[in-house]
């Protein structure tokens, strides 16, 4: 039996990126990788024991916006400079320590502000081990006029159509969903999102990869 990934849920702070300093939690940044790798390659081993193939190991680390200083820096809307040092030299020693410790796949976190959204594509072509997900939060409507209205209203639907860029026929990708009022998202963060997908594509090639996701209440 094969095991796709094994994923380590890891806490980082802006403290972890400061050279010989220690965060909240008492170590930095390399030993933090150290510890994910030596936790990682210990389950893997115990799985292949067990007869398992595993396929990747993964580390998926809390929202970047809670440890990325040029996101704890701006101010709430403020646009994010791509190239500021800020950016630049935190992801620089994650791909360092990712890099040395030899995990392939690096979750960024996720975010869901327009301003985040935006320069995630920013940061996935920083290293070919970064992922990151936008979180597209529900949006409350107003309630329908009347019966109809409501009935009409949940018969419809919406589509989402994104450009697979591995796709050698260039294909695109439709997802068809019933679309209710109050499961509508924020429209700003949606086109946000939609636009980063396609700045990933262009700023990473075949590397970019999309996925779609939805939960129901």
């Amino acid at each position: 039996m094969r095991i796709r990934t094994v994923t380590y849920f890891a806490t980082l702070e802006a403290a972890d990126f400061d050279e010989g300093s220690a965060s909240g939690s008492g170590v930095a940044l390399a030993a933090k990788l150290d510890t994910v790798a030596r936790g990682l390659a210990h389950v893997a081993g115990r799985l292949g024991a067990a007869g398992y193939e595993v396929q990747t190991l993964r580390v998926t680390f809390n929202s970047w916006t809670a440890w990325l200083p040029a996101a704890l820096a701006a101010l709430p809307g403020q646009p994010i400079d791509p190239a500021d040092p800020l950016v630049l030299e935190p992801l620089a020693q994650l791909q360092e320590q990712l890099a040395r410790t030899g995990l392939s796949f690096c979750s960024l976190g996720q975010c869901s502000a327009v301003e985040h959204i935006r320069l995630v594509p920013h940061l996935l072509a920083l290293s070919s081990r970064f992922n990151c997900s936008v979180r597209l939060a529900s949006a409350p409507s107003p309630a329908p006029a009347n019966a109809s209205a409501s009935a009409s209203a949940s018969a419809s639907a919406c589509r989402v159509t994104a450009i697979a860029p591995g796709s050698t026929q260039g294909a695109a990708r439709e997802v068809e969903a019933e679309a209710r009022p109050a499961l509508a998202a924020e429209r700003e963060a949606c086109v946000a999102a939609a636009e980063a997908c396609l700045l990933v594509q262009r700023l990473c090639g075949d590397d970019g990869n999309f996925r779609f996701a939805g939960t129901c209440p």
